[in-house]
């Protein structure tokens, strides 16, 4: 049974890490719709340049950091 558990939980970590790496490049995406650097970004938003390279390339930040970044290139949460 144990067995079963750890393979379950190691294939929700597989799953959340690809989750990750979709949600960075969905920003991406919209960040360079918007027309922003990460330079800009970090201008606009207080965070660093070093943290939206890391949500970008999939290695996860915050929820706050991620929602705050999302509204800085112009996603709505409604």
């Amino acid at each position: 049974m144990s067995m079963m558990k750890n393979k379950t939980k190691i294939e929700e970590q597989k799953y959340a890490r690809k989750e990750l790496v979709r949600l960075g490049q969905d920003f991406k995406e919209k960040r360079l719709k918007a027309g922003l650097t990460h330079e800009e970004v970090r201008a606009r938003t207080g965070i660093s340049v070093s943290t939206v390279h890391h949500l970008e390339h999939g290695m996860g930040v915050g929820l706050e950091t991620y929602i705050i970044l999302l509204r800085c290139v112009g996603y709505q949460l409604d």
